[in-house]
């Protein structure tokens, strides 16, 4: 059998079995066509065209069709029919939830299988390299895993959700469980979010199937000598109800570089699109496979646009709901091979194109996919008010609510662009001679200097002595405060924790018990904090607060009072604070990070946690500082019940207040201590909780203790 012989026979059985390994979006089966429609008929939150070539029809999201143009050029029309067909997609199909279609049917089967299938009967097979070296391919009986990805977390074999979600946000206010209200003339920013890790654990489990399938072993020589070379394009559709300006909206794209915004706006003006696409001067290059796969899993795995300065003007709906409905799609092309460069890649000719993906060479194979995807509403963050026939279509529901009918001049205060008060007022007459003016607002690392008739104070001051004649709008005016260095706290800002005195924080029980594994409540951990406090609570004094679960004769009521004055604690949409409660890890971030203007958040990847839960931003903040960690399996478990021992090991973090073990070893007689903590795994932390000492920095975090000195901050005792 001569070499010429060889390979097209070689070439013909790689293709034929790669077919079980290459599923397109193609909508043909063995009995016929099937009707593309019945799979899409119900399919309401996305825009998409069909689009026919090779022979097959594709879903492709309106506006984002990288077969019209990519940077892979002449490799998006390819004479290989067959081998360079769209392969995969996702969000479009209404008759089931998959990814991967072939035939008709979830493929999703074929690409797990060759992942964790049993190779002991080969683990003996080998592939020599180009430098003449074997590479033995199935270790140990299991699958090549050559890049060393988290197959359990970072691939499609745990997961039987292939959908990618959504979520449009006040980038303000991100709570869904409420409906936010605005009232005419405000403005508000919001944050259109796509969690994009189902398209990483696609592209590993991708490449997994490709260097783990017989029909294609020389593939396994793409972890060490493959190139890559990939191209994507994404679309973000607005639909604006009346009543809203976009005159003025500025958008910036968040999670991806390199690219350019194209906004679109339709003849009417309700519609607006933005297609996100790389820069023409900023054409993609040539990578390793290696590099690629690092990148894309070290990557954010989420993309945001941020839309800012939407107004609300008089076309509203007044009193009634408003909603801004969206849709995101796109497309991604990937294109690997080994042994070949840029120019050949690319070449326009035809005859060098089939050469390199024939026989150059060592036979070099061309491993290459396009997926097209559309995103569904989070089920996370789905709106209140959301249409519950359509859960699926990316949404945000506001109320605009209306203006108190009067003959009176109205002043509206407006706070960070948002409606903050108003105060009605006698033609002629000022505030102050018949009513008061609203408490000063607050915008933290910010000191408000007064209300102005400008939005950059560059008009009038207004004061509670300002006669008034007719409507006016003021604005609240802040300038840096000095306390603040670098946009974070310093322990000048009130309210904050003290951070200097090492004092006791945390009581023990009558019988000489800590209960370290006991769990918190809301009103434990309220009162825990208002200790920590610069400045403390006066006891028995009841602070503003509106509960009406909260009876102020409770022991905890001085503490839940002044921390809701102070903004650091919140209730429950139905009005109740809930005291007893048992208190979450999530929660208690949440709690945590109000001390602090942390900046970052929802970057840690724990598993559990995934961008749309409501508590994601907080963990993050709260991780990013230190304070908090996960689990060895990744997890964060939001939802445990946070323990005792578990809030001093945090709260002693937050005060950067570390026990002086040496100290307390040689000094036992004078330490207050448990008899269920000796042994735990927080005891230092306890110790540290509930002894007040002196102490001299060793570093910046390490202590030397001076003494016991028996100084507490414990107030309501």
């Amino acid at each position: 059998m001569n070499k010429k012989f060889t390979r097209i026979f070689s070439f013909l059985i790689v293709f034929l079995l790669s077919l079980s390994f290459y599923p397109s979006s193609l909508v043909k089966a063995e009995d016929g066509d099937i009707d593309i429609n019945k799979m899409i008929e119900d399919n309401y939150w996305i825009d998409f065209k069909t689009v026919y070539k090779f022979g097959m029809t594709y879903l492709v999201p309106e506006g984002a069709d990288l077969t019209e143009k990519s940077f892979l050029k002449n490799l998006a029309e390819n004479d290989m029919d067959n081998m360079n067909k769209m392969n995969y997609n996702t969000g479009f199909r209404t008759d089931r939830n998959a990814l991967f279609d072939i035939m008709n049917k979830d493929a999703s089967f074929w690409v797990k299988e060759a992942i964790t299938r049993d190779y002991t009967d080969k683990k003996s097979f080998f592939m020599p390299t180009p430098d003449g070296n074997k590479v033995y391919i199935f270790k140990d009986g299991k699958a090549n895993n050559p890049l060393n990805f988290d197959i359990d977390n970072k691939t499609i074999v745990n997961t039987d959700d292939y959908n990618m979600y959504a979520d449009l946000i006040n980038a303000k206010n991100n709570n869904t469980n409420n409906v936010d209200k605005f009232r005419v003339g405000d403005s508000f920013d919001l944050d259109f979010v796509v969690d994009t890790s189902i398209l990483t654990k696609y592209q590993n489990t991708r490449f997994l199937s490709a260097v783990n399938t017989q029909g294609a072993l020389e593939d396994v020589w793409l972890a060490d000598h493959g190139i890559a070379l990939a191209d994507d394009i994404y679309v973000f559709n607005l639909d604006f109800p009346k009543g809203i300006d976009t005159s003025e909206m500025k958008l910036e794209l968040e999670g991806l570089e390199g690219y350019t915004l194209e906004k679109q706006t339709d003849e009417v003006g309700n519609r607006i699109k933005v297609r996100v696409v790389a820069d023409e001067d900023n054409e993609r290059d040539i990578v390793t496979v290696k590099d690629f796969f690092n990148k894309l899993n070290n990557s954010n795995e989420r993309i945001i646009l941020r839309i800012k300065n939407l107004k609300i003007n008089s076309a509203a709906n007044i009193a009634g709901e408003n909603q801004i409905t969206a849709s995101f799609g796109g497309m991604h092309d990937l294109c690997m091979t080994y042994d070949t460069n840029r120019d050949e890649l690319l070449s326009k000719d035809e005859n060098d194109r089939k050469y390199i993906q024939y026989f150059k060479k060592k036979e070099c194979f061309i491993n290459r996919d396009i997926v097209s995807f559309a995103a569904k509403q989070s089920k996370e963050g789905t709106d209140a008010a959301a249409d519950r026939a359509k859960l699926n279509l990316i949404s945000y529901t506001f109320n605009v609510e209306e203006r108190k009918a009067s003959h009176n001049p109205v002043v509206t205060f407006i706070n960070d662009d948002r409606f903050y008060d108003e105060r009605e007022v006698y033609e002629g007459t000022y505030i102050n001679q018949n009513s008061y003016m609203p408490r000063d607002p607050e915008k933290r690392g910010y000191k408000f200097i007064e209300w102005n008739t400008m939005p950059d104070g560059s008009g009038m001051t207004f004061t509670g002595d300002t006669v008034v004649y007719e409507d006016m709008t003021v604005y609240a005016i802040y300038k840096k405060d000095r306390r603040y260095d670098d946009e974070r706290e310093t322990a000048d800002e009130e309210p904050m924790l003290n951070i200097n005195d090492h004092y006791q924080y945390m009581v023990g029980y009558k019988d000489a018990t800590f209960r370290p594994n006991n769990n918190m409540t809301r009103e434990e951990v309220a009162v825990m904090f208002s200790r920590l406090m610069v400045r403390r609570p006066i006891k028995g004094h009841i602070y503003n607060h509106n509960f009406k679960d909260l009876s102020n004769t409770r022991w905890s009521a001085t503490a839940i009072s002044y921390m809701n004055e102070l903004g650091l604690i919140k209730g429950y949409p139905d009005g109740t604070f809930k005291p007893e409660k048992t208190i979450t890890r999530a929660e208690f971030a949440a709690m945590a990070t109000r001390f602090a203007n942390l900046f970052g958040g929802g970057l840690q990847g724990f598993v559990d946690v995934p961008y749309t839960h409501w508590a994601n931003d907080v963990i993050g903040k709260a991780a990013s500082a230190g304070w908090v960690s996960g689990y060895p399996d990744g997890t964060f478990k939001p939802e445990n019940k946070i323990t005792r021992a578990e809030v001093v090991s945090i709260t002693n973090r937050m005060l950067t207040r570390r026990a002086d073990k040496d100290f307390i070893t040689k000094h036992r007689s004078a330490i207050l201590w448990f008899t269920d903590t000796p042994t735990h795994w927080a005891f230092y932390d306890i110790v540290e909780a509930c002894n007040g000492h002196d102490y001299t920095r060793q570093g910046t975090i390490e202590e030397n203790w001076l003494n016991v000195n028996l100084k507490t901050f414990v107030y309501d005792k």
